[in-house]
């Protein structure tokens, strides 16, 4: 099991962001087999512009814009793994090309694994096109977020071709949390964007169960829980809420997951376990960057100060 939290830091006039707090646990039931595993990544997100020697494409060479958000993980660990090496493949390869058969000719992004007509035999670009302020805009909050979805949904339907039986299919559930920097947000305070997606079973044809990727935008006073949701959801929910606007909401958390592990421990229920790990994605730097990490020796208790 996991405990992750999320959510925004306070908005102040030069700084916003998003924070992200694991524990590191992989375990089986309710015993842990290892700690020290990293439930969080950067997650390049790319745009890549068509290159032509005059009206003949040649290829995507020159990225055109790029930024960064990050990407975490609860559930069956190899799921995971192969979901975000989905959701990664397709945010790094975005591809600007045209609308099929559009007059006047109109823009758009394309997946890595969908059809681009700008790969058209015998097709010539004028020199006109594909200028700066065509492409300018393209990427947009919705459309990073339809992409996750696509590609949950196609790492979904390549487990799906095997017959699995219930624990298998159990292994699909997981949930992911993405946040990421509004790409098109040019001021001084930058709007950041959190979502969780949860895959849930739903009936299908003929009484076969299939999996319904559900996105969920994490507003700036929400917190997203992921793993033991149901165990520590709505307490993390009651801390942020009661803080003040100026209050450090990260620390908050960070103090409310240790307290959380330690209660599991307590308990006996080794599900979650420490190292855990604080990252932050705010505007004092383009890149996931840590902040605070702490480890736990055998022989320590865990601490909640």
């Amino acid at each position: 099991m996991t405990l992750i939290v999320a959510g925004h830091l306070p908005n102040t006039l030069f700084n916003s962001g998003l924070f992200v707090i694991a524990d590191s646990a992989i375990t089986s039931g309710s015993t842990t087999l290892l700690n020290g595993f990293r439930k969080i990544y950067p997650l390049p997100i790319k745009v890549w512009k068509p290159s032509f020697l005059h009206e003949t494409f040649r290829g995507y060479r020159d990225v055109l814009f790029e930024i960064e958000g990050f990407v975490a993980f609860s559930g069956n660990t190899l799921t995971s793994q192969h979901y975000m090496n989905a959701i990664t493949e397709h945010l790094g390869a975005l591809r600007v090309t045209s609308r099929k058969h559009s007059i006047p000719l109109t823009y758009r992004l394309a997946w890595l694994c969908e059809e681009n007509p700008i790969f058209e035999a015998n097709t010539f670009w004028d020199e006109e096109t594909f200028a700066q302020a065509d492409m300018d805009g393209l990427l947009t909050p919705e459309f990073i977020v339809e992409t996750v979805s696509h590609a949950l949904n196609a790492a979904i339907r390549s487990a799906r071709e095997y017959k699995l039986n219930k624990e298998q299919f159990q292994s699909l559930l997981n949930q992911i949390l993405v946040g990421f920097p509004d790409p098109n947000r040019a001021s001084l305070r930058q709007i950041y964007h959190l979502y969780r997606f949860d895959m849930l079973p739903q009936h299908g044809l003929d009484g076969v169960f299939e999996v319904s990727v559900v996105a969920k935008r994490i507003e700036y006073n929400e917190v997203a829980v992921l793993g033991l949701q149901g165990r520590y959801g709505s307490q993390a929910q009651a801390v942020r809420s009661a803080l003040s606007p100026k209050a450090d909401t990260a620390q908050a958390m960070w103090k409310f997951t240790m307290e959380a592990i330690a209660e599991c421990h307590s308990a006996g229920d080794k599900s979650v376990a420490l190292p855990m790990v604080w990252y932050e994605l705010d505007s004092s730097t383009p890149r996931l960057h840590a902040v605070k990490k702490y480890p736990l020796q055998r022989d320590q208790n865990v601490e909640t100060t």
